[in-house]
C-alpha cells in the first residue's frame, strides 16, 4: 500500500530511529541531529544531502541496492525503490533489522502503540494510518510503513 509520501520521506521514517544513536556515537553533530529530526514536525521532503550525512550506512545501502538491482539512479528516490531496499535491511543487530509483521490491534495514547501478532509492541510515531490485520514494516520498534 503506497502512501502519498516521497521516497526521501520514507527513507527518513526508516532511518530516523537511528539518529539518536548516531548523535551519541559522535557520528553526527547536535546541529545535524536537530536538522534531521525537524522533519518529524515539518512536512517538507528531507534534504538528500542531510540524509546522506546523518545516515551514511543507510544511504550507502540504498546506493548499493540500486547498483546491484540495475535500477536507474534517477529512480533511487522513488517510493517503491526505497521501500524495496528497506524491506531487505537486516541491520547489524536484531533490533536494527526491518521486520515485516501483522498488526493485531492498535492502542491509542500520547503515541499510538501497535500490538503486533508476533507479541511485540511497536510505536506509531509518524501517525501512519494503521489498523488490525495490516502488514507493516517495523524498524527499531517504530512503524515505518504499511505495505
Amino acid at each position: 500500500m503506497s502512501e502519498q509520501i516521497s521516497g526521501q520521506r520514507l527513507f527518513w521514517r526508516f532511518a530516523a530511529p537511528c539518529a539518536n544513536y548516531n548523535l551519541t556515537a559522535g557520528k553526527i553533530t547536535p546541529t545535524q541531529f536537530d536538522n534531521v529530526m525537524s522533519y518529524s514536525i515539518d512536512d517538507d521532503d528531507p534534504d538528500v544531502d542531510l540524509l546522506k550525512d546523518c545516515f551514511p550506512v543507510a544511504f550507502e545501502s540504498l546506493e548499493r541496492f540500486i547498483r546491484d538491482k540495475g535500477i536507474d539512479r534517477q529512480q533511487m528516490w522513488s517510493y517503491d525503490t526505497v521501500l524495496a531496499c528497506w524491506r531487505l535491511h537486516k541491520g547489524r543487530t536484531t533490533d536494527c533489522a526491518v521486520t515485516e509483521t501483522v498488526v493485531e490491534s492498535v492502542i491509542d495514547g500520547l503515541v499510538q502503540r501497535v500490538l503486533l501478532k508476533n507479541g511485540k509492541i511497536a510505536f506509531n510515531s509518524y501517525g501512519i494510518k494503521v489498523k488490525a490485520d495490516d502488514t507493516t514494516l517495523i524498524h527499531r520498534n517504530v512503524v515505518a510503513a504499511v505495505i
